[in-house]
């Protein structure tokens, strides 16, 4: 017998699409009985749309790869292990790390599964507090770091999050996204917004090497190089700032106006077109194209981002954006039901300069360490490198880059504790592993994403599934784990006798019980804008055009995929333009530390000397992990994060 659906939202990415969830007439249900999602017509926002990535999940997480009971490792496996003895023997080696070497040679990895859980976010800032330790590595720092770090710098805090309204935009420039190919968060901004981006072909203009979803649609798609992004952008600057002034209030100060002029002067369209590959023509329309617009948006997504210079090139979107027009109109300021941002600042919690990762020195991005240091961190021979590393979460193996110095990273380590639902290639290097739930099976309040929503339809979430076997919320194991190694949770007993038994769920609604104590501005009363912080603008000024060769993008994404923990099919070909496809069909390729051997189909719209490969997958399953192929030591010069896209190869026949 089937009860009443049962609302509640996919807690897969931050879009948080509504589902209405069939099953028994009694939930939670039993741990293996049968569920199907749905999309729910009626929630505000998605209005009947969701991706399949959560649509499949309940079948996914009862598939062969999910794990429910603790294990501990015996030679060279990992065996079942009673719950008690492995967290004690768990705890034992990290109280002693901690004595012997100090408690920064203990660190976290927090991955991307953790996202938008309460229980793991709230409870990894505590077990950090309980080992007195800095060193948090994350998925974070893999991909948004610099979009966060310059929301920090220019906005004043890398909380204050804006979403991309195309419902009024008449012209709309993506550079480097693909909205089209999943709800994208920043389509979260109102109903339909999926829906009248597909009625505004011509309105659309996309940047992109590869021929995206997005760009298919698009009335205009410009195949430029790989990790040129910043050059166009710069050259749009200085084309708008050289325009006469638009009509309508004015978004950019004189001094300001004036210092990007000065800095975007030399980006020239002949400069522009050689870096980019772009012909004259194609440039000159759109920037006409842009200036004629009464809205336009432009927006930049992980093809920016992941690129040789993501920070300069998210900075000169903001730039470009306000230049055009300002922001409050196609670019809407959410603080959402909590004003996450306005609360931070509130606390004074604010960018660390001290806080930096110890290889190369890169800031803390809200408190992460850059992840593409991570294993040389661990590979060296200093003192107080990491020795341990707990992961919740995250699969480290295949999503560092330089996926083999990572994996060799993590057979030094002293000790690998990892908490996750399902086997990973970071699993089967661990010497002590724990079952976690999954969002099916745990109650939520789901805060992480609430500024980019509009609404309070992203709070109190129902659990769906009662937990198999032995798995637990990460908060759970976190806790657990903090007691074992004689750690009082949260750093300090006050903080563990105020926790008490509370469930991350009820130390959330605390926080939002005390809302009406800061005050959250509104659109239209943002802090003062900055756009020359002098690091930016350094960072600017230092770049060195990039060097003809072969480049990698890996920052596609397999409809259906979510990152590395869950992957709809094994990746085994890439695209290049047909004129790089041997008659084998088969291509080797060299990045700095790994070879792979592959497959390649030919892609017409794909400039020349560009190769796509998906983003990572797990080799174990026969897939090509791209990241193999990513230099850990190219690292934007800000975050420290892996240029996964623009990156160097070497490519010959296979």
């Amino acid at each position: 017998m089937t009860g009443t659906p049962l609302r509640c939202l996919c807690r897969m990415c931050e879009a948080h699409c509504g589902l209405l969830a069939d099953g028994p007439p009694v939930w939670p249900a039993a741990p293996d009985a049968p569920i199907q999602l749905r999309p729910d017509p009626d929630h505000p926002l998605s209005r009947g749309y969701a991706c399949k990535k959560g649509l499949d999940f309940p079948q996914r997480a009862l598939g062969p790869r999910r794990v429910t009971s603790a294990r501990i490792r015996s030679g060279e496996t990992l065996v079942p292990a009673a719950v008690g003895p492995t967290l004690s023997a768990a705890g034992a080696r990290i109280a002693e790390l901690r004595r012997r070497h100090g408690p920064e040679s203990i660190a976290l990895f927090v991955g991307n599964a953790t996202a938008y859980s309460g229980g793991a976010t709230l409870g990894a800032d505590l077990f950090r507090r309980a080992l007195g330790t800095r060193r948090v590595y994350s998925s974070l720092t893999l991909d948004n770091a610099p979009q966060l770090l310059v929301h920090d710098l220019c906005l004043g805090s890398p909380l204050r999050t804006f979403v991309a309204d195309y419902s009024g935009a008449d012209c709309i420039l993506l550079v480097g996204t693909d909205p089209l190919a999943s709800q994208a968060s920043q389509s979260q901004s109102h109903p339909h917004a999926v829906r009248d981006l597909l009625r505004k072909r011509e309105a659309l203009i996309v940047v992109d090497p590869r021929r995206s979803t997005t760009a298919a649609h698009a009335g205009l798609h410009m195949a430029a190089r790989a990790g040129s992004d910043v050059a166009l952008l710069a050259g749009l600057v200085r084309g708008v700032l050289d325009a006469p002034p638009r009509p309508g209030p004015v978004a950019l100060p004189p001094q300001q106006r004036q210092r990007l002029a000065e800095l975007c002067a030399g980006y020239t369209p002949e400069r522009v077109s050689a870096e980019t590959g772009l012909d004259l023509p194609s440039l000159d329309l759109l920037l006409r194209r842009l200036l004629a617009a009464r809205r336009p948006l432009v927006w930049s997504g992980l093809g920016v981002l992941l690129g040789p210079e993501g920070s300069v090139g998210w900075w000169l979107t903001l730039a470009l954006q306000t230049a055009l027009g300002g922001l409050g109109d196609t670019w809407r300021y959410q603080p959402g039901p909590v004003g996450m941002a306005d609360l931070t600042s509130w606390l004074g919690l604010r960018h660390d300069p001290q806080n930096r990762s110890r290889i190369g020195g890169y800031a803390a991005v809200l408190g992460h360490h850059a992840a593409a240091t991570l294993a040389e961190d661990v590979l060296s021979e200093d003192p107080d490198r990491t020795r341990a590393l707990v992961v919740i979460g995250g699969n480290p193996a295949v999503s560092l880059p330089g996926s083999d110095s990572a994996i060799r990273a993590l057979q030094r380590l002293e000790l690998l504790v990892v908490i996750d639902p399902f086997e990973s290639r970071t699993t089967d290097l661990a010497h002590y592993t724990f079952p976690a739930t999954t969002w099916l099976e745990r109650p939520d309040l789901c805060l992480a994403a609430a500024e980019l929503r509009s609404g309070p339809e992203t709070l109190e979430q129902p659990q769906l599934r009662c937990a198999p076997g032995e798995s637990r919320d990460d908060w759970d194991w976190l806790r657990a784990l903090a007691a074992a190694a004689g750690r009082p949770f949260g750093g300090s007993a006050l903080a563990s006798w105020w926790i008490g038994d509370q469930r991350p769920e009820a130390l959330s609604r605390r926080l939002l019980s005390l809302r009406r104590l800061w005050p959250v501005k509104p659109a239209l009363t943002l802090p003062a804008l900055d756009l020359c912080p002098e690091s930016l603008i350094a960072a600017f000024q230092a770049r060195v055009p990039q060097e003809p060769g072969w480049r990698l993008v890996s920052s596609a994404r397999q409809i259906g995929a979510m990152n590395t923990w869950i992957r709809p099919k094994v990746v085994r070909t890439g695209r290049v333009h047909p004129d790089h496809v041997p008659p084998s069909g088969l291509l080797r390729v060299r990045g700095r530390e790994g070879t792979v051997e592959l497959r390649v189909e030919p892609d017409a719209a794909l400039p020349h000397e560009t190769l796509v490969l998906p983003w990572g997958d797990d080799e174990t399953e026969g897939g090509v992990n791209s990241n193999r192929l990513v230099d850990p030591q190219a690292r934007e010069p800000l975050t420290g994060q892996p240029c996964a896209n623009g990156g160097r190869i070497e490519v010959e026949p296979g």
